[in-house]
């Protein structure tokens, strides 16, 4: 296990201590990844049945998979030990995912007698998991840890920003050639979905996600893409992000209008520009999620447009484009720290035209890096 990883994994350690648990299992890939370096794959990332990964609170691991998973491991991890399961195959002896996990459980000295305290990420992880657990440890307490491991990906290590400025480069370059030379009139929003992926591939990602709203639907959020038409006159709202080699993610928005914008297109434009430039002044370590939130909502009321902002500021970012920190009013807990790495999304939704403009940004000790190129007026294609 490189540095990095041996710096994880004794913040985990820390973290089992302090909430009195003798061992965690963790279930949600992007926190197996963190701590182990273990790679998801295809559908097992998001697979209702979560492949856990094993923490003593003195720091030993091991992983319960199936047994092709085990077989890979031993080439590819030869260093890290694993205990499959057999479920679905005939040639050998049945053994479900409890039961694997019950025996690595105990490999790391957990027996679950009488007081034993076992930490698990309730949050990602089936519901029939803990029923399960409870039943071949009756006696053990199981304690919801999902946040506290999730937490220690917030503030990132030099590798880490070093994979993030990296997928922010290769995200600026995919929003110039695709705003450039595929956005046309005519091209249905799927069309401009399979642009973005294209050239997400021809530069070395994968898609993370992308969402592209265009005329009405730009006031539309976290909905797919349709097979409607872009028309001339039309809002192009394009949402996307890139996952990298390295497993780290970007989340950007640009705006664009097919033609000569409009006044209120001018208008909305210039004042989630002025809303995204003041808000990238005030971030700064100390401040919480709920001041920078509630700050943004303070100055879109000040321009007139306090009705028609009607998300949160933003989010952290990194394996996930999306992940739990939430720039929100709702978050009083969690206080912005260097080497945090957000992305920042102001916008305003009004009469059919949508507009916002998001950044990925890395906190310093005095303010922010900003790691997104691409220009803030409205791109007319």
């Amino acid at each position: 296990m490189d540095g990095m990883r041996e710096k994880r994994r004794a913040r985990l350690v820390e973290m089992t201590q302090k909430k009195g648990v003798e061992a965690a299992i963790i279930t949600s890939w992007p926190n197996i990844f963190y701590l182990s370096g273990l790679r998801p794959i295809g559908a097992l990332t998001n697979s209702w049945q979560p492949f856990p990964l094993l923490v003593s609170a003195q720091g030993a691991m091991t992983f319960v998979c199936t047994r092709a998973f085990s077989k890979m491991m031993e080439i590819e991890y030869p260093d890290f030990s694993s205990v499959p399961f057999a479920e679905d195959h005939l040639i050998w002896p049945f053994r479900s995912i409890f039961e694997a996990m019950q025996e690595g459980l105990r490999s790391l000295g957990i027996k679950g007698k009488e007081g034993t305290r076992i930490g698990i990420e309730t949050d990602r992880m089936p519901a029939s998991y803990k029923d399960e657990l409870e039943k071949l440890f009756p006696k053990a307490e199981f304690v919801n840890i999902s946040s506290d491991v999730t937490s220690l990906r917030y503030v990132k290590d030099e590798s880490e920003l070093a994979a993030l400025r990296e997928a922010a480069r290769i995200t600026n370059e995919v929003g110039e050639e695709v705003i450039h030379d595929y956005l046309r009139p005519g091209m249905t929003e799927y069309e401009l979905e399979r642009a973005f992926i294209k050239v997400m591939a021809e530069k070395g990602a994968a898609p993370a996600f992308v969402q592209i709203f265009s005329g009405e639907r730009s006031c539309y959020q976290n909905v797919a893409p349709t097979g409607r038409i872009i028309k001339r006159g039309d809002t192009v709202l394009m949402d996307y992000g890139v996952r990298c080699e390295s497993g780290y993610c970007s989340d950007i928005t640009r705006a664009a209008v097919i033609g000569k914008p409009s006044k209120a297109q001018l208008e909305i434009s210039k004042a989630v520009k002025e809303i995204i430039l003041r808000t990238l002044e005030y971030i700064k370590p100390g401040r919480t999620a709920a001041d920078i939130d509630k700050y943004v909502e303070l100055k879109f009321r000040e321009l007139g447009y306090g009705d028609y902002y009607i998300h949160r500021t933003g989010h952290n970012v990194g394996l996930e484009p999306s992940e739990p920190f939430a720039i929100s009013r709702a978050n009083e807990t969690d206080v912005v720290q260097p080497n945090m790495c957000f992305a920042i999304e102001p916008g305003i939704y009004i009469d059919g035209v949508g507009i916002r403009l998001e950044d990925n940004i890395i906190t310093t000790e005095t303010g922010i890096e900003n790691l997104t190129s691409l220009p803030y007026d409205i791109i007319s294609v």
